[in-house]
């Protein structure tokens, strides 16, 4: 029998793990599909008779509509198939007729192994950040965290900086989104202690900051203005060695696996990606908002696409709303730029079976699964439970920068292509291919491959989610972390002067 994929039971077409001739038969749920012709790799076939006009669904969502009927077994693509997309369309709520449920979800564990803050939120790593508030005094932060790693001890995980280039020069929203970003950083649960290290004429000063991170968080937090210290190294080791001696004293406890905030991202993606990686981030991505943790999907323009079928699993009309503004703004923004929201696909997408850019999109967007989208997010605003839509471009540094401003403990990155950055968090990668996870083992935390020849996608996401609770007690390290690759990066819309 040969092999395909149907993401959902829902879909009307199917992907085939392998090429198809005419007469072979293959699998399809509980029934199976006698296919009516050729049929590459990575390619669509129809598991039911669609009619002209009907929409054709995958991952439970439109791709697109047919353009003549389709019978059952033959090969779904550009000769039968057309986007459906409008961006002057209007989004309206309509959740009763597309809300989709999730059916039979992941077993996860209740409790997980974490370092608790006076705050509420819990950490699966236990470390102290220097985060500069203005380019101006990078080379400060990066002195310091070198001279601070005599003062690792204990449960401490470690010391780092965290270089940007901005905060001086900037206006309005820009600045803006510097301000929150910091801000967010320094609620991470993951950094214990927050030297927030500024220079005294910025403007995004050390007060800024501190007014837009809630009180509860000012303990772990101490401030140090470079203009104000004879000597700053003198003065800054000083202070992270009080925060070394405090942080390294705190112990991992149970908690509940609620307080979890898990990040989805996705970069240099290949064919594979929408066929195996992120489906089973699907499932993970369903079984932790299931069970009350955190899950933000973001990359807004990678989504754009697929957020008519995403507008409608919001939860409740106030979150509809939110995220409808949200990608109305999106919209603009391109606009104003004279481009397309709508990314066009390219002729290796169509050669990979790719059809429509509502189908591409999705492919990304089923990295957050099925469940009801709970929330919309901004720079630094906290994730609570569900899964929530994160407002960040689909830049990987940026997106994955705002995603630990947002308090993601955890960022699970598929890839393709791969490669070795990593952002504040753990930063774990899934190889979409055998060969990436192969070659490059050395960048590569799972490899999603060999699904191609054995496993289902529900077998390889409870593996998975093992190998996760590892990562999230702390009993292994992601390879950015052993390789200490970490960075942050800042969005910019607007003017520097």
């Amino acid at each position: 029998m040969k092999r395909m994929l149907q993401n959902h039971p829902g879909d009307t077409v199917g992907v085939v793990l392998e090429e198809v001739q005419r007469g072979d038969r293959i699998a399809a749920q509980s029934r199976t599909v006698l296919v009516r012709e050729t049929i590459p790799f990575g390619h669509k076939i129809a598991l039911q008779n669609i009619k002209k006009g009907d929409a054709v669904i995958r991952f439970c969502m439109q791709i697109g509509i047919a353009t003549q009927d389709i019978a059952a077994g033959a090969q779904v693509h550009v000769e039968n198939l057309q986007s459906a997309l409008d961006a002057t369309k209007p989004y309206r709520y309509a959740p009763a007729s597309q809300q989709v449920h999730m059916t039979k979800p992941m077993i996860v564990p209740p409790l997980f192994c974490g370092f608790p803050r006076q705050d509420g939120g819990v950490g699966i790593r236990n470390e102290i950040w220097i985060l500069p508030t203005v380019g101006c005094v990078n080379g400060v932060a990066r002195k310091l965290e070198k001279l601070a790693q005599p003062l690792i001890q204990g449960s401490l995980d470690g010391i780092y900086a965290f270089p940007h280039q901005f905060g001086c020069s900037q206006r309005g929203e820009d600045l803006e989104m510097l301000l929150h970003t910091i801000a967010g950083l320094a609620q991470n649960p993951n950094a214990g202690g927050v030297l927030l290290l500024g220079l005294g004429c910025e403007n995004s000063t050390v007060e800024k900051i501190r007014e837009r991170i809630p009180v509860q968080y000012h303990s772990k937090i101490v401030s140090l203005k470079c203009r104000d210290c004879r000597d700053e190294l003198a003065d800054g080791v000083a202070l992270l060695q009080k925060m070394a001696a405090e942080v390294g004293g705190k112990t991992r406890t149970l908690a509940p696996i609620s307080a979890l905030r898990i990040g989805l991202n996705c970069g240099a993606s290949d064919s594979f990606s929408g066929l195996l990686a992120n489906p089973v981030l699907s499932e993970v991505s369903d079984g932790f908002a299931n069970c009350g943790a955190g899950v933000i999907l973001t990359e807004l323009s990678e989504l754009m696409g697929s957020e008519y079928q995403l507008l409608q699993r919001c939860c409740e009309k106030q979150v509809f709303q939110k995220a409808a503004k949200m990608f109305r703004k999106q919209r603009q923004y391109f606009a104003r730029h004279k481009e397309t929201c709508y990314t066009p696909l390219s002729e290796k997408a169509y050669r990979e079976g790719i059809t429509t850019p509502e189908e591409k999109s999705m492919c990304f967007a089923q990295k957050g699964g099925t469940s009801c989208i709970t929330g919309v997010l901004e720079a630094g605003e906290q994730a609570q439970s569900g899964l929530q839509l994160l407002n960040a471009p689909g830049n990987d540094l940026v997106s994955t920068t705002l995603l630990a401003a947002c308090g993601a403990q955890l960022v699970l990155f598929s890839t393709g292509r791969g490669t070795p950055f990593g952002g504040p968090v753990p930063t774990f990668k899934l190889a979409s291919n055998h060969m990436l996870a192969t070659e490059k083992e050395n960048w590569i935390d799972w490899d999603c491959g060999t699904l191609l020849t054995q496993g289902t996608v529900r077998q390889m996401s409870d593996q998975l989610l093992q190998t996760l609770m590892l990562e999230i007690n702390g009993n292994q390290k992601s390879k950015n972390e052993w390789n200490e690759m970490r960075e942050i990066a800042i969005f910019k819309n607007g003017i520097t002067h």
